[in-house]
């Protein structure tokens, strides 16, 4: 009997090693195993289903791809299940702490982009940009496009894409640190509003009990 790693319908994570290997699926995107088999070689293989509503989801087709890429979440869901609202207070607090620490340093690091989104602002900071990456050994650009969607008259969706390159290996590696740093840094605030709605949330309930 074959030992595969993960259960039918199990949700998994994409490991970073071997992210490089997919199209548009990145560190981090998240789906489920719907089913599992042995490929001709020998290896478990699983069938994914990626989560669309996920943050990272960036279009990549449900596939069938080896089981080792991946890594089981259904133990950090389970954990805040167990133990609810108290592991929910000991993570919103922890990222309130990790946010204000962010905000009391200096901001040498500030974007280039400010709140102004007005489009001669918008052409000004792209016609920087692509004079600044001309100049590089590395860059990343991403793009968010609105297209119509055919499926529902009059409606729109935002469509994310990125593009890279770099001209020496180490150039690329340095990028892809910065992008990790970055996906962190945005995971982390994502989740401190989520979190902050889902514990007024549990909080009004508590009070309506």
């Amino acid at each position: 009997m074959t030992d595969f790693r993960f259960k039918p319908n199990e949700r998994v994570r994409l490991k970073g090693e071997p992210s490089n290997l997919y199209e548009r699926a990145y560190v981090g995107s998240e789906g489920w195993v719907r089913e599992r088999k042995m490929d001709p070689v020998g290896f478990p293989i699983v069938k994914i289903e990626w989560d669309k509503s996920h943050w990272t989801y960036n279009g990549e087709k449900d596939m069938w791809t080896f089981e080792e890429h991946f890594e089981s979440i259904d133990g950090a869901v389970k954990e805040m299940d167990d133990e609810g609202k108290t592991f929910m207070d000991r993570l919103a607090a922890f990222i309130a702490a990790e946010q204000a620490q962010q905000k009391q340093k200096p901001d040498e690091d500030a974007s280039i982009i400010d709140n102004d989104d007005t489009e001669a602002k918008y052409n000004e900071v792209l016609e920087a940009a692509t004079a600044y990456a001309k100049d590089c050994e590395a860059f990343l650009l991403v793009g968010v496009i609105r297209q119509h969607d055919e499926s529902h008259a009059g409606r729109t969706i935002l469509i994310p894409d990125i593009f890279a390159g770099y001209k020496s290996e180490d150039a690329g590696i340095l990028l892809e640190t910065q992008v990790s740093q970055l996906a962190a840094q945005f995971h982390q605030e994502i989740a401190g509003r989520v979190l902050g709605e889902l514990m007024k949330e549990q909080r009004k309930n508590d009070e309506e009990e």
